[in-house]
């Protein structure tokens, strides 16, 4: 009987077909690249909590506000209620959204055959409760709105009011690389590489937890006639800002932490190829590409631009030495549509010198020597003309092999000031 009337008389459980479709479309946005790796796959599934949000909060508001109504206020307010009446509604708003969000979650695990997740299932499991507490919070601050609003107004302020709080306690505005109180608006790019710092899941799990608790219990209270906040509820919002926005100053690290993935699959060829299992199904194209260049290369009499092998990076781990490893970039779902001059820059770049990744640039020699060596890689791979004047503006000519072995040689020391 309480199911059939929950079902019957309140908003909140039907906004668990919303999250559905909304989940579902994210999941299946973008030709769902993410499928195969654990951590993107969750990740991936927060880029649409900043809507998902809203929509909780403006379900819970309307069915708080329906009991704050005058004809229903006797059976939420009466001191020997307490906030059970309010407390059941929230439930009934947040329990089935957050299974709803839960669901395709784990559904899109199965579906890219994650049942052994690299990074083992305690971080995956606790990222998603941290974002199903979420889904909470965006319940408890809309149900807090919809006891102190009319009816006809309570969804729509409360929806603006979470969308405004999604706004401020993530990092959809700053950009910051530290902690935020709802955690941040997911990932559109590979996470192989990196995990989630528990630290930042648990403090996130904690803080969010106590203040959705915080706000659910608040009642209102009724002075001549008109609903009106009480002085705790005033303080307990005003706590819950409070903390929401001083969190990230004393939750210390950052957000992701390195993992130590590597690419562990190899394919042995002209040149040994090493990728990651999660991106086996993207590999073919580059290691054609590669294959193909290092046989050109080496009929050509240029050894020397041709590694021993060649393996793809992670987000934080790259295998480049400089001698008998280069590597290449994450693979993705365009991998199969890759160009021999870009395969040909990816592997030529000294990816293992710090002054690529420091605060001041190489000197321009280096720019215009890598550029020869790629024309050249190029050229002697028979590219078509039009492609190496589309790519190479100020380059056309051929460097002997002699040439290439001694800028190969100085990149390999991080020797970058150019030796011609």
């Amino acid at each position: 009987m309480r199911f059939r009337y929950a079902l019957s008389t309140l908003t909140g459980p039907w906004i668990s077909l919303v999250v559905l479709g909304l989940d579902g479309a994210v999941a299946a946005s973008r030709g769902a690249e993410y499928l195969g790796e654990d951590v993107w796959t969750v990740r991936w599934m927060a880029l649409g909590l900043w809507i998902l949000w809203p929509l909780v909060a403006a379900g819970a508001a309307t069915d708080a506000a329906r009991a704050t109504a005058a004809g229903n206020r006797h059976l939420a307010l009466p001191p020997e209620v307490g906030s059970r009446d309010y407390l059941w509604r929230a439930a009934w708003t947040a329990g089935p959204a957050m299974a709803a969000h839960v669901i395709v979650v784990m559904g899109a695990l199965v579906a890219g055959g994650v049942l052994q997740p690299r990074e083992g299932w305690q971080p995956l499991l606790l990222a998603l409760s941290a974002q199903a507490v979420t889904i909470m919070f965006a319940t408890a601050l809309g149900s807090w709105i919809g006891r102190h609003v009319p009816v006809l107004l309570a969804g729509a302020v409360a929806g603006a009011a979470m969308l405004l709080a999604g706004g401020l306690l993530t990092n959809v505005r700053s950009g910051s690389p530290g902690f935020t109180f709802l955690g941040d608006t997911g990932a559109s790019v590979t996470q192989v590489g990196v995990v989630w710092n528990p630290v930042h899941l648990w403090w996130q799990i904690a803080l969010v937890g106590g203040a959705t608790a915080l706000l659910v219990i608040q009642r209102p209270q009724v002075r001549s006639g008109l609903v009106a906040p009480s002085v705790r509820s005033v303080g307990a919002i005003a706590v819950v800002a409070a903390v929401g926005i001083a969190s990230p100053a004393f939750v210390p690290g950052p957000p992701l932490i390195a993992s130590d993935a590597r690419a562990d699959e190899c394919r042995y060829s002209t040149v040994v190829v090493c990728y990651f299992p999660e991106h086996r199904e993207f590999v073919d194209a580059t290691e054609a590409s590669l294959s193909r260049l290092a046989r050109a290369a080496k009929e050509s009499g240029y050894d020397d631009l041709v590694p021993d092998s060649a393996v793809e990076r992670s987000r934080r781990v790259d295998l480049a030495n400089g001698t008998t490893i280069r590597s290449f970039g994450p693979l993705g779902v365009d991998s199969d549509q890759v160009h021999d001059v870009d395969v040909i820059l990816d592997i030529l770049t000294p990816t293992w010198c710090n002054a690529l990744s420091g605060s001041v640039p190489p000197p321009d020699a280096f720019w215009i020597e890598l550029e020869a060596l790629a024309y050249t890689w190029a050229s002697i791979a028979g590219v078509d003309e039009a492609e190496l004047q589309q790519r190479f503006f100020d380059v056309d000519e051929v460097l002997e092999p002699a040439d290439v072995s001694a800028i190969i040689d100085a990149h390999s020391r991080c020797d970058l000031d150019g030796v011609r």
